[in-house]
């Protein structure tokens, strides 16, 4: 994602998103429940949207969370 933050507009990061990292993170957590692992993979989650939207490693960004409806 890092990579493709510098070709892509946010709407196209968006299409490269939601099929292949928040799918999987869907089924995830169906499967996994709450464990060490979905703790991990909601830490990713986090990483992949700040560097979609070029926030930095310490920004907040539940704001931006609820603005763009992650």
């Amino acid at each position: 994602m890092r990579n493709l933050y510098y070709y892509l507009t946010l709407d196209s990061l968006k299409t490269v998103y939601f099929p292949h990292f928040q799918s999987l993170l869907q089924l995830g957590i169906i499967f996994w429940g709450i464990t060490i692992t979905l703790h991990k993979a909601l830490i990713m989650q986090k990483r992949i949207i700040r560097v979609m939207l070029g926030l930095r490693q310490r920004n907040p960004c539940r704001k931006k969370f609820k603005n763009y409806k992650y």
